[in-house]
């Protein structure tokens, strides 16, 4: 009785050890960025260093973190991905990004790395820097990551990045595959393919005035009493940042090149609590459907609506079975790595 005791000991141990979370610290590595005549230092964690030659290298993943704030979180979730397809191991390089708000740093002098006031996955510029008030988007910080590797040369065989995010990091990279600067500016000339997977947000980006139809999964119009915010940056189009106004970025470009973007949409099957802590419950978020898992079928369809058969090929919308709101189980579930590392899926 004794030996099936700590047989079950042991497994129960062992179970915990493989789920557990990394505790919350500050991400160990520094980026300089430059702004303003001085040198920012933003927090990150990676596989390789990003100063030193590496022919290696074919395949970025840039994984975003959730409103966990937990960098090195979602760096050992990449590091697990890798585990499920060895052979991609010396081949690809992952990054992941710390955007901290000024609550992480309230226990600590002197901060040395750049924070912002706001939440930052939308791309806020109201950043903060040893002491000063900085005005510099997070998305400026990944533009500046992600051109800097091409542009250095380390990385001379990179044919590929992957920017990924999951729940509040999943909005992030909706909204960055939206509007950013560097895949046509950057990668596209330098025949460096991007891609996006997109896991399990609480909102999403909508491209017109019009939302779900309640009752419905397939009607959108616009709604007759909406919140008077309701399509404002970043649930729609309305008041753009100033990330989009410094870098001329209008709407209808944005409308334009959606489409043309090669995205994975993924969202646990039981991801489907609308009172779950972290589901934005606003007035502009609630038109999107009541919890993640219909506003994700919801916004697949909303493409399928407004782009038509523009996205076919390109952006897939895929549930994954027996999944709650779970950035591991998501990133390494079968759909995920086919789609980041076998280049094709099949969307639903």
């Amino acid at each position: 009785m004794k030996k099936y005791y700590f047989i079950l000991l042991f497994c129960c141990i062992a179970t915990t050890l493989c789920y557990s979370v990394p505790p919350f610290q500050i991400a160990s590595k520094r980026y300089p960025i430059p702004c303003d005549n001085e040198q920012l230092l933003f927090p990150y964690e990676s596989s390789h260093d990003l100063f030193t030659k590496n022919s290696s290298i074919e395949r970025l993943l840039f994984v975003i973190h959730s409103a966990s704030y937990n960098a090195k979180q979602y760096y050992s979730n990449g590091l697990a991905m890798l585990d499920e397809v060895p052979a991609e191991k010396n081949r690809t390089l992952i990054i992941a990004p710390h955007f901290l708000k000024t609550k992480h740093v309230e226990k600590i002098s002197n901060p040395d790395f750049l924070y912002w006031k706001v939440t930052p996955f939308w791309g806020s510029s109201i950043g903060f820097f040893e002491n000063h008030d900085i005005r510099i988007s997070a998305y400026e910080v990944v533009d500046t990551i992600l051109a800097n590797l091409i542009k250095s040369e380390n990385f001379p065989n990179l044919r590929e990045v992957v920017i990924m995010g999951h729940s509040a990091g999943g909005q992030m990279a909706n909204r960055y595959a939206a509007c950013n600067l560097f895949e046509d500016q950057i990668a596209r000339p330098n025949s460096i393919h991007v891609k996006y997977v997109v896991m399990a947000p609480s909102s999403y980006v909508y491209f017109s005035k019009e939302r779900p139809v309640k009752g419905s999964m397939t009607k959108f119009a616009v709604p007759e009493k909406p919140d008077s915010g309701y399509n404002n940056w970043a649930y729609g189009l309305d008041n753009l940042y100033s990330y989009h106004r410094r870098h001329h970025i209008t709407t209808d470009q944005i409308i334009k090149r959606y489409p043309q973007k090669k995205i994975l949409y993924l969202v646990g099957s039981k991801d489907n609590n609308g009172k779950e802590e972290t589901l934005d419950k606003g007035s502009a978020a609630m038109p999107q459907g009541p919890n993640r898992l219909v506003r994700g079928r919801l916004y697949y369809n909303y493409l399928r609506y407004l782009y038509g058969d523009e996205i076919k090929g390109r952006q897939y919308f895929l549930i994954v079975k027996n999944m709650g709101h779970w950035g591991k189980g998501l990133m390494t579930s079968p759909a995920c790595l086919k789609f980041v590392f076998k280049h094709d899926t099949k969307g639903k």
